[in-house]
């Protein structure tokens, strides 16, 4: 089960499972005001996955992981990270 660092479930991972209601394309982070922890560094994204921050330049390049554009800087919002997890999890092989 996925979590945040506060240890609840994301209302992404609830939305996937089916236990939450979905969140407007507008607004992704859910029925709140946006918070600063709902944006992350590709620094941040990269650390989250795992993956260099190339890496993630080049999902957002392709479109695979969307970007909030602020003059030169990228943001991530932290529920298209967690969609994107949840879109590309494989299932175990029995």
């Amino acid at each position: 089960m996925a979590q945040t660092t506060s240890g609840r479930r994301s209302s992404v991972v609830r939305e996937a499972e089916g236990t939450a209601s979905p969140a407007s394309p507008e607004r992704p982070w859910g029925n709140r005001p946006l918070a600063s922890a709902d944006l992350l560094t590709k620094e941040q994204v990269a650390a989250l996955l795992g993956l260099r921050p190339s890496t993630v330049d080049d999902l957002r390049r392709r479109g695979e992981l969307p970007a909030i554009h602020l003059g030169r800087h990228r943001r991530f919002l932290h529920a298209d990270v967690e969609r994107f997890v949840v879109a590309n999890r494989e299932e175990a092989r029995r």
